[in-house]
């Protein structure tokens, strides 16, 4: 073999071996990204899935600050928080719902209560009608469905799934004959005038104030009602605030 035959000999390894450590390196890349895509799904990506609960897409809480209810005392159940930046557990279980009005229920623990504030009413001569108690997490979903696209962080009055808390089965929507609409409007009938007076000597609370908008992230709802406990409410009444800076309070 001649030297010009080994020359050639010498390049053809040297081809061969650097395709070698092409592909060698080629196959250590795609290793180390799927390592790297195996612990990001382990440790972030399987959370996201949490967002999945009883048919709800995560893209309808996308928006949303996903954190749990602030913790309470077992004790303190009445004061559980649930809005837009502390969505519903996803461990959450009612004990019970109880029917306060045909169609409507609530959580057996304040049904009594319910019904004795609205007979109450009635004896002084105002109608206060429940026209939305408790929601499960599905029907909030298609409530949000049918809501036109908010601004980012904006007040809303229909909040996303696990965000409401109705779900709770501790807020009501109400209503009166002269005024069936869920709107500003209802602060001038009698109806609110009654909360207004006597709403808290039932553990009930104005959920949605005016002005505080940015605290509680839904916009003035005369027509929401939460329980929260007679202590409780008559503190927050008093003070005039929402429950979000009670319980920051505390």
């Amino acid at each position: 073999m001649n030297y010009r035959e080994r020359y050639e000999m010498r390049r053809e390894e040297g081809r061969r071996r650097r395709k070698r450590n092409a592909r060698a390196s080629i196959i250590t890349l795609l290793v180390s990204a799927v390592v790297v895509f195996a612990v990001w799904f382990v440790a972030g990506g399987s959370k996201s899935n949490k967002d999945v609960v009883s048919g709800v897409s995560s893209q309808a809480v996308s928006s949303q600050t996903v954190s749990t209810a602030a913790p309470v005392a077992a004790s303190d159940w009445n004061l559980i928080l649930v809005n837009h930046s502390h969505l519903l557990p996803l461990d959450y279980t009612l004990p019970g719902l109880a029917e306060v009005v045909s169609g409507q229920e609530v959580d057996q623990r304040i049904v009594d209560t319910t019904k004795k504030m609205l007979a109450d009413a009635k004896a002084d001569g105002v109608t206060i009608q429940i026209c939305s108690a408790y929601r499960s997490v599905p029907q909030q979903e298609r409530l949000y469905s049918r809501e036109p696209a908010q601004e980012p962080g904006a007040p809303t009055s229909v909040q996303a799934p696990r965000a409401s808390e109705h779900h709770t089965g501790l807020a009501i929507d109400v209503n009166c004959p002269e005024f069936p609409q869920l709107e500003e409007g209802f602060e001038n009938t009698a109806a609110f005038r009654w909360l207004d007076e006597h709403a808290h000597e039932y553990g009930f609370i104005l959920r949605f104030l005016k002005g505080k908008e940015s605290l509680t992230g839904v916009v003035y709802e005369p027509w929401h009602y939460r329980y929260v406990g007679v202590e409780h409410a008559k503190i927050i009444k008093e003070r005039k605030i929402c429950l979000e800076e009670y319980l920051q309070s505390q």
